[in-house]
This record gives structure tokens, C-alpha cells and sequence, in this order.
């Protein structure tokens, strides 16, 4: 008999084999089988509702509460879920275990905020993502004792620890000393540490790309803590209370982004606002300066179509804006809405301009009351604009919308929360291409329930 052969008159029961081969599926062994792929493979993309049943049933299945932040994400896959954020307050409450994320192999966003991530939660999974690049660890209730336990990701660029429990601002030396010269940008603010101990920060500064430290308790009285600096690229000292005198700030030599919204200032602490070089943006948002004339004059330091400029929230009547306008051509993005002034019902203080690619006008109709229509028209003199915010102008009329056919370059609009205006040109923008927030597209006239219906 040869070797494999059956002994003569034996045979294998066809049933034997149908009862082997089931075994072999129900074992989970997907044997020679050219569709089986495995959902939490990093490399290997999957759908969503798959991807979370296979983390269910692992030995430690993903934390509920993450579950229902990926659930409610609205992704529809493994890859499309480059950041997902988890509230504690919207999601469930308090995250027990972080184990799972390490298969979250696309995600280089990630926010755990509010989840009590302090009660002695494993945060060492967070080392096995491997494209983490953002994390958020706001409201947490790290101390200067517990802020130790945040491990060291290698690739990670941004840190936001806001609104802990931190006491003292010397207790982020040793976290933020693991990382390279300008490789971390890291949010402090909301934290109860006196704003005497960042002097302690000192050198360790260096190791950062970006600061934020906002919404102190105590008002930062000098810039002192702010050593000469050639690292930082992104200051934001945001609803603070600032000095009179804002020239320390010119000790960062690289800043790129500075952010001093709700900081007090007016048009007098403007014009102690130092120039940097390589500025690209500025948000004085929320401020009191009723002068266009200081923001044009500070503006005329820097170059054609250069900066992004917030000035929303400021006190910026028709006749401040006109003599805002002359420096326009300095700007590449404007946000605009006005408080406290007279109302503004068109925007013809824009001049020809080719150097606007975007501008923001949410809110701005509140400025002249619900009676008032305003007229957008003079932004067809804006040949560069690729991208217009006119959301949340709930009641006013929109006029001159048909302006916005002339733009050649127009790619974005948002009109979330604006009832008031032409649909038929937005219909007209969809067709050309244009992507319109807020809109659901051509109304449909024999629908009651239309929102867009005349």
C-alpha cells in the first residue's frame, strides 16, 4: 500500500468532512480563504460598525463611552476617522480604559476631554498610535502629580492641558522636556497655577513650537517668563489680562501666530503692539479698538497679501472701516463683525483687491437690527476671494448675492443658519462647482416640509 493511500474498501464519510470543515469556520480560521482580511489590521481599512464588533470582542473591548464617540463620529470607515473626539459630557461620562486605540491606526487628532482620565487610567496605549500627532486632555483633573503619568509619544506636536488642576507651572518642565528643540506646541491655560510661577518655564521654552496660555485667574502683569526666544511660532494669550505695554512680546523673534483676543485691548495698547517678521497671523478679536486707522497703521509694517486678521468683536463702525481699508492689500484673510457701532448695511469700504482669499462676515447683520437688509454686492471686487462666510444671519435680508457669480475663483460659502436670500443663486453656485455649507440644494417647490421652498 502506498504511502496516503486508504486501506482497501475504507472511505471517509462525507459527513465527517462537512463537520471538519464547519469546525475549521466556527475556530475563526479563515484557511485559503482569498477575501478574508482582518479589521484591525493597521494596514487594512474596514467599515466602521465591522471594525467596532471585532474590537467588542476582544479579551478588553473598546471603553463604552469611545464607542459611542466613534458611533457618532458619522465615519463610515477605519481610515476616514482621522480625529475623533471624546466629551465626556456628550458621550458618557468617565473613560475607564484606553485599550483599543492602539487599532485607530489613521488617527493623528485625538481628544479625551472631561473623561477623568486622572482616576488612574492607563494612558500608555496612547504610545501605540501610531499617527498621533494632536492630543487634547482638557478637563481632566491632572495635578502636578498625575501630569507625570502622561507618557512619552514620539511623534506628538500638540498638547492642549487645559483646564486641569496643575498648581504650578514648573510641574510641565519634565513633560514637555522629552521632546526636541521646537518640535511641541502645548495649551496650559484654565489652569489655577499662579502666573508668577511661569517664570519657572524659563529655558524650557526652547523645547516649544507654540504656547497657549489663556483664560488665566490672575492678570499677567509683565513678559518677563518669555525669555529670548527663536522656537516659538504660535502665542496665544487670550482673555488675559495684558500689561499696558505690549513690547516684551517682541522677545519671541520667530512668532508666525499671535492670538490676543479678549485681552483689553484699545486703540492706545494697539500701538504698543511690536512687529515680527515673519507674522502671518493676528487675532485681536473681542477687543475694544474703535480706530481703523491704528489697524491700518500697525498693518502697513508687513507685505502684500500677507496676513490673517481677526477683527471680529471689535468696535469698527462704516466710517472706522473706511479708513481701515487702505490696508487691505496687506491682508490675505479678513474676519469681520462689528459690536457697540453704528450699523453696517453694505461693504463698501472693499476696495478692488487681489490679494483676499477669504472673508469672514458671520454675525454681521446683527449690527443693524433685524429691519435691516445688507448688501454684499461690493465683494465682487474681491477677484482673489476664494472662500465667504456669511453664517448665523438669521433674520436680516442678504442682498446683492448674484455678485458672487462674478468671483472666478470662489470655491467655498457658508451660509449655515442665514435664511434670508437668493437660493436660486446658491442653486447657481452648486452648479459651478462651488461647495455651499448649510445648504441642502434646489428647493423643492410641491414639498411643504422644504425649508427652501418659496
Amino acid at each position: 500500500m502506498r504511502h496516503g493511500q486508504m486501506e482497501s474498501g475504507t472511505r471517509t464519510p462525507v459527513g465527517s468532512v462537512l463537520i471538519l470543515l464547519l469546525a475549521v469556520l466556527l475556530m475563526g480560521c479563515h484557511w485559503e480563504d482569498p477575501e478574508y482580511y482582518n479589521p484591525l489590521d493597521p494596514g487594512e481599512d474596514a467599515d466602521i460598525w465591522v471594525f467596532l464588533d471585532r474590537l467588542d470582542q476582544r479579551d478588553t473591548p473598546l471603553d463604552p463611552v469611545i464607542r459611542q464617540a466613534v458611533a457618532s463620529s458619522g465615519a463610515p470607515t477605519k481610515f476616514s476617522l482621522g480625529s475623533l473626539w471624546v466629551w465626556g459630557n456628550q458621550h458618557g461620562g468617565a473613560v475607564n480604559t484606553l485599550e483599543g486605540l492602539e487599532f485607530f491606526s489613521q488617527t493623528n487628532w485625538l481628544g479625551l476631554e472631561n473623561v477623568q482620565l486622572e482616576n488612574g487610567v492607563d494612558l500608555t496605549p496612547l504610545t501605540r498610535m501610531r499617527r498621533l500627532e494632536n492630543l487634547f486632555l482638557s478637563g481632566n483633573g491632572f495635578d502636578d502629580a498625575t501630569v507625570a503619568n502622561i507618557p512619552h509619544i514620539s511623534q506628538l506636536k500638540h498638547l492642549s492641558l487645559r483646564d486641569n488642576q496643575i498648581a504650578d507651572a514648573a510641574a510641565f518642565i519634565p513633560l514637555i522636556g522629552q521632546y526636541g528643540t521646537a518640535r511641541l506646541s502645548v495649551e496650559i491655560g484654565g489652569n489655577p497655577f499662579p502666573v508668577a510661577t511661569l517664570s519657572a518655564l524659563g529655558v524650557a521654552l526652547q523645547s516649544l513650537s507654540g504656547l497657549s496660555i489663556t483664560s488665566l485667574s490672575e492678570p499677567i502683569s509683565d513678559f518677563a517668563f518669555l525669555v529670548e526666544n527663536e522656537t516659538i511660532q504660535w502665542l496665544n494669550i487670550s482673555y488675559n489680562a495684558l500689561p499696558e505695554v505690549l513690547q516684551g512680546l517682541s522677545r519671541l523673534r520667530r512668532l508666525e501666530h499671535l492670538e490676543l483676543a479678549g485681552a483689553g485691548l484699545d486703540n492706545t495698547r494697539l500701538a504698543t503692539l511690536p512687529v515680527f517678521p515673519g507674522l502671518r497671523l493676528l487675532n485681536i478679536s473681542d477687543n475694544a479698538i474703535s480706530s481703523g486707522q491704528d489697524i491700518a497703521t500697525y498693518l502697513s509694517n508687513y507685505g502684500t497679501g500677507r496676513l490673517n486678521l481677526n477683527v471680529r468683536g471689535n468696535i469698527l463702525g462704516p466710517a472706522e472701516l473706511q479708513d481701515f481699508a487702505v490696508a487691505l492689500n496687506q491682508l490675505e484673510w479678513l474676519f469681520l463683525e462689528v459690536q457697540n457701532a453704528e450699523p453696517i448695511l453694505d461693504l463698501n469700504f472693499l476696495r478692488t483687491n487681489a490679494t483676499i482669499h477669504g472673508l469672514g462676515l458671520s454675525m454681521i447683520t446683527f449690527s443693524g437690527g433685524l429691519e435691516n437688509p445688507i448688501d454684499i454686492s461690493a465683494v465682487s471686487r474681491l477677484s482673489a476671494l476664494e472662500w465667504l462666510d456669511i453664517a448665523d444671519n438669521q433674520g436680516n435680508e442678504i442682498q446683492g448675492l448674484q455678485a458672487l457669480l462674478e468671483l472666478p475663483r470662489l470655491r467655498e460659502v457658508n451660509v449655515s443658519n442665514s435664511f434670508n436670500m437668493r437660493f436660486d443663486i446658491l442653486d447657481q453656485l452648486l452648479v459651478r462647482g462651488v461647495f455651499v455649507h448649510g445648504y441642502d440644494g434646489p428647493a423643492d417647490p410641491t414639498d411643504p416640509n422644504d425649508p427652501n421652498a418659496p
